[in-house]
């Protein structure tokens, strides 16, 4: 990705200052940029395999979702990235004085795993997509 989430923000927001960035935006960014990677990366999924097809149909939706719905996505994954925060082992005094980088590396490195979790993708569907 050639822009940090960060730098797609303040693009997004005529170079507004990181104080006005909330969770529902940085979910949202992280959330489209992890979309918009999935897409370029998007296997090609025999219908045969049914368990393979079914993840890339349901990641597919939650992505159309994302695209189409703005407002009530946002507040879906906020309230998701909050939970997935909330059950990491990272303290409040952590969160609170992590960095932009450390806080994007983190909301990256879980977001496929929230649109997975928000598609309802069985564990077996992952695993045959990710044999392919």
């Amino acid at each position: 990705m050639a822009l940090t989430i960060k730098q797609q923000i303040e693009l997004r927001n005529d170079g507004l200052p990181s104080m006005y960035y909330t969770i529902d935006l940085f979910s949202y960014q992280t959330a489209l940029a992890v979309a918009i990677d999935y897409q370029k990366n998007e296997k090609v999924v025999p219908m045969e395999n049914a368990e393979a097809y079914s993840y890339a149909n349901k990641v597919s939706g939650v992505i159309g979702r994302l695209y189409n719905d703005r407002e009530k996505m946002m507040d879906i994954l906020s309230n998701m990235m909050t939970a997935t925060l909330g059950n990491s082992t990272y303290t409040a005094a952590q969160i609170n004085g992590a960095t932009s980088a450390q806080i994007e590396g983190f909301f990256s490195g879980e977001m496929m795993t929230i649109i997975e979790n928000l598609a309802l993708v069985t564990p077996s569907e992952r695993a045959e997509y990710i044999a392919l």
